[in-house]
């Protein structure tokens, strides 16, 4: 006994230390896998709150147009954004609603923000939009501050991708401010007057001096 009793020891040392290495190789395969699980878990839970934000969003939108529709004393009918033309987001939009909705050709179509175009073409389910972005299209507008009439078209693309218009024909007397407000005149039987379109952002001669 005395005689193997240090072989003993080395042969137990040595078990003891091989199960301490195979059960920290266990213990690191544990920890590798608690942590992919806790990537995926991170993942679902990020996807969630993008998911409750954009719920949370689109609820406000939602609000905000029934609010809309209860103040307003015209007959609305709520549409949604059902696709757009990608070589040209800035000049037509599709709606999901069309002719089965009393939805023609030549109406004004708004957001709780104000203008944004008017129909163009519907067929039973689907109506295009002509976007107040478009060159094409032309609105009679006025300045709420001094009823200064004038036409207002789409620049079309801008280069920082906003959506910007200008007013033409407007009086060389009439005073103009920056951030004075530009809603529709009524005139040309297509937009209602008093909607609101946007602000000035500046004011400039032509090169005729008009």
């Amino acid at each position: 006994r005395g005689a193997f009793a240090p072989v003993q020891q080395m042969v137990a040392g040595g078990v003891r230390r091989t199960r301490e290495n195979v059960s920290a190789v266990r213990n690191i395969g544990d920890v590798m896998a608690q942590n992919e699980r806790l990537e995926t878990e991170l993942v679902q839970l990020r996807n969630d709150v993008l998911t409750l934000k954009a719920l949370e969003q689109e609820n406000i939108q939602l609000r905000d147009q029934l609010l809309y529709e209860e103040r307003s004393d015209r007959e609305l009918v709520s549409c949604e954004i059902i696709g757009r033309d990608v070589t040209g987001w800035w000049q037509t939009v599709h709606l999901g609603k069309g002719y089965l909705n009393k939805i023609k050709p030549d109406m004004a179509v708004i957001t709780p923000e104000g203008l944004i175009g008017k129909t163009v073409e519907s067929s039973p389910k689907s109506t295009e939009v002509l976007l107040v972005s478009d060159p094409n299209c032309k609105v009679s507008v006025q300045i709420m501050r001094t009823g200064t009439y004038g036409v207002l078209s789409g620049l079309g693309h801008p280069e920082d991708n906003r959506v910007v218009c200008q007013m033409s024909f407007v009086s060389k007397r009439a005073r103009i401010r920056q951030g004075d407000t530009v809603i529709t005149s009524g005139l040309g039987g297509i937009f209602p007057k008093g909607l609101m379109v946007g602000y000035v952002e500046s004011v400039a001669l032509d090169t005729m001096g008009l």
